[in-house]
């Protein structure tokens, strides 16, 4: 099993070849020669003086000869949306639902993901926005409560903080430890 999170806040590490590169090194745990294969490859590379160490097919590559060993590989993508590009991170796992019938995918977008582009019957499940917003206003409720920095807060600052940062989120997941910055300004 790997995943993968496109969140916002980290745009330049969610290239195709970024995210393809976090797999293998996930799977890297359950078998020890996929990364000495891995490392080879990356030194092999750097060492011919490429800028960029490794491209998507040669990660593919890599990822193809060395899943074939497993009965089932789950690969988890969440918030595509949230990607610099949506399109090609679609279209790299694309390539692996090509290539590799072991692996099966969750893939989570508010957006829609083609899926009649792959191969594999794909389940879709759509997410009513509406609840997000509602699952973050949870989620800033109890940080409000249970946060030492936030809890001592007034009632009407709490109530502030509640609103200032559920009004902004429009379905954005917010981590904890985004309201601490906004006490301290």
């Amino acid at each position: 099993m790997a995943y993968f999170y496109c969140s916002f806040n980290t745009l330049d590490s969610q290239q195709p070849v970024n995210i393809l590169a976090s797999f293998l090194v996930q799977l890297c745990s359950e078998d020890s020669t996929l990364f000495n294969e891995l490392s080879q490859a990356f030194l092999a590379s750097k060492e011919k003086g490429h800028s960029r160490t490794l491209e998507v097919r040669d990660l593919l590559a890599i990822f193809t000869r060395n899943v074939a060993q497993f009965s089932r590989v789950f690969l988890f993508v969440d918030a595509v949306n949230e990607s610099e590009a949506p399109s090609a991170v679609t279209e790299t796992l694309l390539a692996i639902a090509q290539s590799c019938n072991n692996v099966r995918f969750l893939i989570t977008s508010t957006d829609n993901v083609n899926r009649h582009q792959f191969s594999q019957d794909i389940s879709v499940i759509e997410s009513n926005m509406s609840k997000i917003d509602a699952d973050i206003l949870t989620y800033v409720n109890n940080a409000v409560d249970t946060n030492v920095n936030l809890r001592t807060l007034s009632v009407a600052l709490k109530s502030e903080v509640r609103e200032a940062i559920s009004g902004r989120a429009s379905g954005v997941y917010v981590q904890s430890h985004l309201p601490l910055p906004l006490l301290n300004s």
